[in-house]
């Protein structure tokens, strides 16, 4: 399957404001991607691909994990955080 899209904006803002540093290098880690490409979709200059689509779904698997610690849905949290 190849994937024409990049990751949204405003998923790109979640994700971002919703994990730390080290939780997207043990993601990326644990999918065989490299920091650097991971940080590429993230920033919407790489497109997701076959290869780091698992890595953007573990990422926001953690961030909800990281909101559900606080009782809240990954929104709620994304915007008590800002």
């Amino acid at each position: 399957m190849k994937y024409k899209e990049k990751i949204s904006p405003e998923l790109k803002k979640v994700l971002l404001a919703t994990t730390n540093k080290v939780q997207r290098l043990e993601v990326a880690q644990r999918n065989n991607v490299s920091i650097h490409t991971l940080n590429s979709v993230l920033q919407g200059k790489r497109k997701v691909t076959e290869n780091n689509r698992q890595c953007i779904t573990e990422l926001t698997k953690v961030a909800i994990a990281n909101a559900n610690k606080y009782n809240q849905s990954l929104m709620n949290y994304y915007n008590t955080i800002l």
